[in-house]
């Protein structure tokens, strides 16, 4: 008896919790947004969509002059500057470029420098245009260890 009462009460909870489970997901919605807004949710996508190519090319700056690589968060990014290109003649080739700025970091956000990164955006492609170091940071005493050369020329 007491064997059939808990496995009733614990396929009910089971039941119970992928439930209320299911109802979360069909509760997502999307919100209508501002003007405003959509400038904002723009620039989040675009940062979401060029944070791997920013942290690339920040991993191969900084394996010169650091052991580890320092990380950048998407949430730090600034976009700098959007310019859209057109070839002359005929202007029927255009691409982008977009300048980030960005300010790796290491450990619990020791920052290392600040940067500009600018990308080519052609034909749904995504290449490295420009990597400027702008300004070091001192590393940290407790994180000499991964100094292969600082700070970066």
């Amino acid at each position: 008896m007491k064997k059939k009462l808990f496995s009733i009460c614990l396929l009910a909870g089971v039941l119970l919790c992928l439930a209320s489970k299911s109802h979360a997901i069909k509760n997502i919605t999307c919100l209508k947004t501002t003007i405003e807004s959509r400038g904002k949710l723009s620039q989040d996508i675009l940062i979401s969509i060029l944070h791997p190519y920013a942290q690339k090319a920040i991993t191969d700056y900084y394996k010169n002059y650091l052991k580890i690589a320092p990380v950048e968060d998407p949430w730090f990014i600034k976009i700098l500057r959007i310019c859209r290109i057109a070839d002359e003649p005929d202007h029927q080739k255009i691409y982008f470029l977009v300048e980030l700025k960005a300010a790796p970091y290491i450990g619990p956000h020791n920052s290392v420098g600040v940067d500009y990164i600018t990308f080519k955006i052609q034909d749904g492609k995504v290449s490295l245009a420009k990597f400027k170091h702008v300004k070091s940071f001192p590393i940290a005493p407790n994180y000499q260890d991964i100094i292969k050369a600082w700070p970066p020329s």
